[in-house]
Protein backbone atom coordinates (compact mmCIF):
# COMPACT_ATOMS: atom_id res chain seq x y z
CA UNK A 1 0.00 0.00 0.00
CA UNK A 2 0.82 3.65 -0.21
CA UNK A 3 0.80 4.67 3.47
CA UNK A 4 -2.66 6.01 4.28
CA UNK A 5 -5.32 6.47 6.93
CA UNK A 6 -8.76 4.89 6.50
CA UNK A 7 -12.14 5.67 7.95
CA UNK A 8 -15.44 3.95 7.40
CA UNK A 9 -18.18 6.13 5.94
CA UNK A 10 -20.67 6.41 8.75
CA UNK A 11 -22.45 9.54 9.87
CA UNK A 12 -19.63 10.06 12.38
CA UNK A 13 -16.46 10.10 10.26
CA UNK A 14 -14.21 13.15 10.48
CA UNK A 15 -11.99 13.37 7.43
CA UNK A 16 -10.43 16.61 8.69
CA UNK A 17 -9.04 14.78 11.70
CA UNK A 18 -7.84 11.93 9.48
CA UNK A 19 -5.83 14.43 7.44
CA UNK A 20 -3.95 15.49 10.59
CA UNK A 21 -1.91 12.27 10.37
CA UNK A 22 -0.15 13.80 7.36
CA UNK A 23 -0.14 10.63 5.26
CA UNK A 24 -0.35 10.84 1.45
CA UNK A 25 -3.98 9.68 1.33
CA UNK A 26 -7.05 9.62 3.57
CA UNK A 27 -9.46 6.94 2.32
CA UNK A 28 -13.16 6.68 3.09
CA UNK A 29 -14.85 3.34 2.53
CA UNK A 30 -18.38 2.07 2.75
CA UNK A 31 -18.89 -0.38 5.63
CA UNK A 32 -19.87 -3.92 4.74
CA UNK A 33 -22.06 -6.09 7.02
CA UNK A 34 -18.98 -7.66 8.66
CA UNK A 35 -17.78 -4.22 9.77
CA UNK A 36 -20.71 -3.84 12.18
CA UNK A 37 -18.97 -6.40 14.41
CA UNK A 38 -15.67 -4.50 14.54
CA UNK A 39 -14.51 -2.17 17.29
CA UNK A 40 -13.58 0.51 14.75
CA UNK A 41 -17.15 0.69 13.38
CA UNK A 42 -18.77 0.62 16.81
CA UNK A 43 -16.49 3.34 18.15
CA UNK A 44 -17.65 5.58 15.32
CA UNK A 45 -21.32 4.74 15.92
CA UNK A 46 -20.90 5.68 19.58
CA UNK A 47 -19.39 9.05 18.58
CA UNK A 48 -15.71 8.21 19.00
CA UNK A 49 -13.27 9.12 16.24
CA UNK A 50 -11.71 5.91 14.91
CA UNK A 51 -8.98 5.57 12.29
CA UNK A 52 -6.99 2.73 10.75
CA UNK A 53 -3.41 3.43 9.64
CA UNK A 54 -1.98 1.38 6.77
CA UNK A 55 1.75 1.28 6.16
CA UNK A 56 3.60 -0.06 3.14
CA UNK A 57 3.60 -3.71 4.17
CA UNK A 58 1.20 -5.74 6.28
CA UNK A 59 2.78 -9.19 6.36
CA UNK A 60 6.50 -8.41 6.49
CA UNK A 61 8.69 -6.44 8.86
CA UNK A 62 9.19 -3.03 7.26
CA UNK A 63 11.28 -0.69 9.46
CA UNK A 64 10.79 2.32 7.14
CA UNK A 65 7.04 1.78 6.96
CA UNK A 66 6.84 1.38 10.73
CA UNK A 67 8.80 4.60 11.23
CA UNK A 68 6.42 6.43 8.91
CA UNK A 69 3.39 5.11 10.84
CA UNK A 70 4.89 6.12 14.19
CA UNK A 71 5.67 9.58 12.79
CA UNK A 72 2.07 9.88 11.59
CA UNK A 73 0.71 9.07 15.05
CA UNK A 74 3.14 11.53 16.68
CA UNK A 75 2.21 14.18 14.09
CA UNK A 76 -1.49 13.66 14.88
CA UNK A 77 -0.88 13.89 18.63
CA UNK A 78 1.22 17.04 18.21
CA UNK A 79 -1.43 18.68 16.02
CA UNK A 80 -4.06 17.81 18.65
CA UNK A 81 -1.79 19.37 21.36
CA UNK A 82 -1.51 16.06 23.21
CA UNK A 83 2.29 16.08 22.95
CA UNK A 84 4.69 18.99 22.48
CA UNK A 85 7.31 17.31 20.30
CA UNK A 86 8.23 18.89 16.97
CA UNK A 87 7.31 16.49 14.20
CA UNK A 88 7.99 16.68 10.46
CA UNK A 89 4.97 18.16 8.67
CA UNK A 90 4.20 15.18 6.45
CA UNK A 91 1.85 15.32 3.48
CA UNK A 92 -1.30 17.27 2.75
CA UNK A 93 -3.54 14.20 2.53
CA UNK A 94 -5.59 13.67 -0.61
CA UNK A 95 -9.06 12.38 0.25
CA UNK A 96 -10.23 9.33 -1.74
CA UNK A 97 -13.34 7.21 -1.79
CA UNK A 98 -12.30 3.56 -1.89
CA UNK A 99 -14.84 2.71 -4.59
CA UNK A 100 -13.18 5.23 -6.92
CA UNK A 101 -9.91 3.26 -6.98
CA UNK A 102 -9.32 1.45 -10.28
CA UNK A 103 -8.84 -2.30 -9.88
CA UNK A 104 -6.54 -4.44 -12.04
CA UNK A 105 -7.12 -8.20 -11.77
CA UNK A 106 -5.12 -11.13 -13.10
CA UNK A 107 -6.33 -12.83 -16.27
CA UNK A 108 -4.48 -16.09 -15.51
CA UNK A 109 -2.92 -18.08 -12.68
CA UNK A 110 0.85 -18.39 -12.40
CA UNK A 111 3.97 -16.66 -11.15
CA UNK A 112 3.47 -12.96 -10.51
CA UNK A 113 6.27 -10.63 -11.67
CA UNK A 114 5.41 -6.99 -10.91
CA UNK A 115 6.96 -4.28 -13.08
CA UNK A 116 5.89 -1.38 -10.81
CA UNK A 117 5.45 -0.83 -7.08
CA UNK A 118 3.14 1.26 -4.92
CA UNK A 119 3.36 5.06 -5.27
CA UNK A 120 4.56 4.72 -8.89
CA UNK A 121 2.94 6.98 -11.50
CA UNK A 122 1.57 5.00 -14.44
CA UNK A 123 0.17 5.77 -17.90
CA UNK A 124 -2.85 4.24 -19.60
CA UNK A 125 -1.83 0.95 -21.26
CA UNK A 126 1.47 0.72 -19.37
CA UNK A 127 2.48 -2.86 -18.45
CA UNK A 128 2.20 -3.36 -14.68
CA UNK A 129 3.04 -7.05 -14.29
CA UNK A 130 3.66 -10.30 -16.10
CA UNK A 131 2.06 -13.62 -15.22
CA UNK A 132 4.38 -16.49 -16.05
CA UNK A 133 3.52 -20.14 -16.58
CA UNK A 134 5.54 -21.98 -13.88
CA UNK A 135 6.07 -25.02 -16.12
CA UNK A 136 7.16 -23.36 -19.36
CA UNK A 137 8.54 -20.06 -18.04
CA UNK A 138 6.60 -18.18 -20.74
CA UNK A 139 4.57 -15.04 -20.16
CA UNK A 140 0.94 -16.11 -20.37
CA UNK A 141 -0.67 -12.81 -19.39
CA UNK A 142 0.22 -9.19 -18.81
CA UNK A 143 -1.60 -6.73 -16.54
CA UNK A 144 -1.81 -3.20 -17.93
CA UNK A 145 -2.94 0.09 -16.46
CA UNK A 146 -6.53 1.03 -17.40
CA UNK A 147 -5.81 4.74 -17.00
CA UNK A 148 -3.32 7.37 -15.89
CA UNK A 149 -2.75 7.36 -12.14
CA UNK A 150 -0.70 6.30 -9.12
CA UNK A 151 -0.34 2.73 -7.88
CA UNK A 152 -2.10 2.72 -4.50
CA UNK A 153 -1.85 -1.03 -3.82
CA UNK A 154 0.40 -3.62 -5.43
CA UNK A 155 0.19 -7.35 -4.73
CA UNK A 156 3.35 -8.61 -3.09
CA UNK A 157 3.09 -12.41 -3.31
CA UNK A 158 4.86 -14.48 -5.94
CA UNK A 159 1.88 -16.65 -6.88
CA UNK A 160 -1.36 -15.38 -8.36
CA UNK A 161 -4.74 -16.94 -9.07
CA UNK A 162 -6.96 -15.96 -11.99
CA UNK A 163 -9.20 -12.97 -11.22
CA UNK A 164 -7.14 -11.97 -8.16
CA UNK A 165 -6.61 -8.27 -7.42
CA UNK A 166 -3.10 -7.28 -8.48
CA UNK A 167 -3.22 -3.49 -8.25
CA UNK A 168 -5.44 -0.65 -7.12
CA UNK A 169 -4.82 2.67 -8.82
CA UNK A 170 -5.70 6.21 -7.86
CA UNK A 171 -7.01 7.53 -11.16
CA UNK A 172 -5.97 10.92 -12.41
CA UNK A 173 -7.61 13.38 -10.01
CA UNK A 174 -7.96 16.25 -12.49
CA UNK A 175 -9.03 15.28 -16.00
Amino acid sequence: FVPHVRMMRTDYQDIGLAQLFGLPFAVLRKPIPFDTTTMNFNWQVWDTKAFSLYSRSTDRIDPQGAELAVSAVCRFLARMNVITDNVYGGYESTVLLEEELLTVKSQASGLFVPLVSSFTSVEKGQPLANIIDPLSGEIISQAVSPDVGIIFFAKDDSLVMENEILFKIVGKLHK
